[in-house]
């Protein structure tokens, strides 16, 4: 985040009980069927996705993510 200049403000971040339901209706609306799930928005928009085990790290993970959108 901090080589990409994303500014923490515009992080949000939900936990998921056992049945999926994050208690914000927005989140909840992405239908996160496995457990863990990263999503990577931009401006309202999924750019990514990180579902159960990171390939390498979760943070090298989204870093990927990350720099694959600022290519675009």
């Amino acid at each position: 985040m901090i080589l990409s200049s994303v500014p923490e403000e515009s992080i949000h971040m939900y936990a998921a009980d056992n049945s999926g339901n994050t208690g914000d209706q927005k989140a909840d609306s992405y239908k996160v069927k496995k457990y863990p799930t990263i999503l990577v928005m931009r401006d309202g928009k999924e750019e990514g996705r990180i579902t159960g085990a990171a390939k390498n790290t979760v943070e090298d993970d989204i870093a990927q993510i990350i720099m694959k959108m600022n290519e675009k």
